[in-house]
């Protein structure tokens, strides 16, 4: 069930919003160069995908929360967003161990929802 906590939200776009907060783990599905960013036409950058999980906080968008085997007893937020052209996005997230970054797992077109299906 999609749910919005705001503290957890805020908690994450403040790590966001910081260059030297956000990272990418390893194994990931983080491929923003996959997905056109219908705001310029060209695919998203490691960059503009941060800017785009930006928007998605700030908008207190609804999420999923996904327990993580390593480590564990730790939470991802799954959000699926439908871009201005009409298609979706997965985007995964999560907290570092320490709760000092936010680490990006995943940002791909969304394929369980195809887009224009």
């Amino acid at each position: 069930m999609a749910k919005v906590n705001d503290e957890i939200l805020k908690q994450l776009l403040t790590l966001a919003q910081k260059d030297d907060r956000r990272i990418i783990d390893w194994p990931n599905d983080w491929r923003p160069h996959e997905v056109n960013n219908p705001d310029d036409g060209q695919p998203f950058t490691n960059e503009s995908a941060w800017e785009f999980v930006i928007t998605l906080l700030q908008d207190k968008t609804a999420y999923k929360e996904v327990p993580q085997k390593k480590p564990p007893g730790a939470m991802a937020y799954v959000f699926r967003a439908t871009l201005s052209d009409g298609w979706k996005v997965y985007v995964k997230v999560r907290f570092s161990k320490n709760r000092s970054k936010i680490i990006g797992r995943s940002f791909h077109y969304d394929e369980k929802q195809k887009p224009h299906d």
